[in-house]
């Protein structure tokens, strides 16, 4: 009984330790040698997430992955620089919301 009520509280603490954590985002590579950096134009993101209790994450572990991946769209095929990230967070009835912001810059190759 002993052996089963130590595999259950193992299995809970892992369980609670998963849902803690979240994708790493790599945001932006070096910059190609091609980009015309006159022509910069802005772009920005932002997700959300909910943290009920304290305790039990609702789409927030993914926030950065979700926002720099709407950078990417927007920018199309242009190079996402100059990334600034920003958070915040406001309280909820039960929880807590948490935003991440990106604001970034799409500069195109240069013309030929």
């Amino acid at each position: 009984m002993s052996s089963i009520k130590s595999i259950l509280v193992a299995a809970s603490l892992l369980g609670i330790l998963a849902a803690c954590s979240s994708p790493t985002v790599r945001m932006g590579d070096e910059p190609p040698a091609d980009i015309d950096r006159a022509a910069g134009r802005p772009i920005s993101a932002s997700a959300c997430g909910y943290q009920l209790l304290g305790l039990i994450p609702i789409a927030s572990n993914g926030r950065q992955q979700r926002a720099y991946k709407s950078l990417r769209q927007q920018a199309g095929a242009d190079f996402v620089g100059d990334v600034v990230l920003t958070e915040e967070w406001y309280y909820g009835v039960v929880g807590t919301v948490y935003c991440t912001q990106l604001d970034a810059k799409a500069y195109p190759k240069r013309s030929s």
